[in-house]
């Protein structure tokens, strides 16, 4: 398995690879513990969903022994890759969604969003990072995400194999973050 990082304008780390076959949440996690393991060494996972308490979904936290701030982190996937991102110390509140450029994407999510004026992939990503980063997920009106007092930045990934057609697609990622108050850039 081959990563990549990259650290974004706004500050995250990113990393993503491709699944290749194997569990997916496993190589997030993964891609996780290898931005996370030169600040804070060891760590464990704990997720569960709010509204139903699965541990097979809901927002992700970190696990240190480290008495230090754990920064917030996120993980989507999207055609075969797992993109795991941190967000800078002081980011209360974040949350990534990623989809590949393609126009079976494309064609979903203008199918998703029939009464949106902006049925791109930019905006489904921007949606979908803040119902992440809020903890509602896809409940609620989600179709209209208040960002007031978030940040929002894209990041297209270079291209990766999609199983489903012939070609590569980029994969474009949006990150979206809250700041505690004291810590706001």
């Amino acid at each position: 398995m081959e990563t990549q990082q990259l650290k974004t304008p706004g500050g995250a780390r990113l990393a993503w690879a491709t699944t290749a076959g194997a569990p997916r949440r496993e190589i997030a996690r993964g891609l996780l513990r290898g931005l996370l393991a030169p600040d804070f060494g060891d760590i464990a996972f704990t997720q569960a969903c709010a509204v139903c308490g699965s541990r097979e979904h809901g927002p992700l936290r970190v696990i240190a022994s480290t008495r230090e701030r754990i920064p917030r982190v996120s993980v989507s996937y999207a055609a075969g890759v797992a993109v795991a991102a941190v967000a800078p110390i002081g980011v209360a509140e974040f949350g990534i969604d990623a989809e590949a450029d393609s126009p079976r994407t494309r064609a979903a999510i203008a199918e998703a969003l029939p009464d949106c004026p902006d049925s791109s992939i930019r905006a489904w990503t921007a949606l979908e990072s803040v119902a992440k980063a809020k903890g509602t997920g896809l409940r609620g009106d989600w179709q209209r995400a208040d960002t007031a007092g978030y940040d929002l930045e894209h990041v297209t990934l270079p291209t990766v194999p999609d199983a489903a057609e012939t070609d590569s697609r980029p994969i474009v990622v949006a990150l979206c973050a809250r700041w505690t108050v004291a810590t706001r850039r």
